[in-house]
């Protein structure tokens, strides 16, 4: 419960703006304490068991792999790495490159392969649940796992306007992501296309990454100093207007480089 407060937390308030985090987290301590009360009934730990089994269980093993793979293997390792970079103005080392693009996946699928194949009637206290319990077990799953297509639908019926193929489109492209923040944005899109540069050059892939100074030397060239560096264009005021035109001639700079 802990854990579905904060994700509620955050969805919230990056949701709706305007909604303190306090009353957030007010609202959804209380609606999740209402829930729990259930735990403390007779039936409760029976409840709870089958709630742990196919909720807490499965379907995380289920949702981690999807969002393992779609972080890394379908935004990219490499952009992934870059942004953490943005944001820690650190490298992002070997070891985290190699468990998020390898051994995670792989450790994942192998633990929900086990837990398939040693899977038995789920019982508590020696009794077998009964099939109107696990009927619900597996409803939750498919509630669960139905999220993902759902919103996937309603995003491409959000946009039918510009066509199916279109929105079909759009909903597989990251064209469009990136820093709220103009200031903030035009810095994440400058060092991208720094990146992009360097490893154009210097044939840099996702496993070898690149220490070398534009000197020839062999000092680790710093992404703070590429960001400071950034950060030192120079701009107009930022006035409404003129943001919003300097957004629209970044996301035009991040399409490009996109295709």
């Amino acid at each position: 419960m802990v854990s579905l407060q904060g994700i509620s937390l955050t969805i919230l308030t990056d949701s709706i703006p305007k909604c303190r985090p306090w009353m957030a987290s007010l609202g959804t301590i209380i609606v999740l304490f209402c829930i729990s009360l259930v735990y403390i009934t007779n039936g409760g730990q029976f409840i709870f068991t089958l709630v742990d089994y196919f909720g807490g269980t499965m379907i995380f093993l289920i949702l981690c792999i999807i969002e393992t793979t779609a972080v890394f293997w379908w935004y990219g390792l490499e952009n992934f790495c870059e942004d953490v970079e943005f944001m820690l103005k650190r490298k992002v080392g070997m070891y985290w490159r190699i468990c998020w693009a390898v051994v995670s996946p792989l450790v994942l699928l192998a633990i929900f392969l086990y837990f398939v194949l040693t899977m038995e009637r789920l019982q508590y206290e020696e009794r077998d649940f009964p099939n109107i319990a696990l009927v619900c077990g597996w409803l939750l799953i498919a509630v669960g796992l139905l999220q993902i297509p759902l919103w996937w639908i309603y995003y491409i019926y959000h946009v039918r306007r510009i066509g199916i193929i279109e929105g079909l489109r759009r909903s597989v492209s990251s064209s469009k992501w990136g820093p709220a923040n103009v200031n903030h944005l035009a810095q994440w899109v400058a060092l991208k296309d720094e990146y992009r540069e360097r490893k154009s050059v210097r044939q840099i892939h996702w496993f070898k990454q690149d220490y070398s100074s534009d000197d020839g030397g062999k000092r680790k060239k710093s992404t703070k100093d590429m960001f400071e560096r950034s950060s030192k264009t120079k701009r107009t005021p930022d006035t409404k207007h003129e943001d919003e035109d300097r957004l629209g001639k970044i996301m035009e700079m991040k399409i490009d480089w996109e295709k």
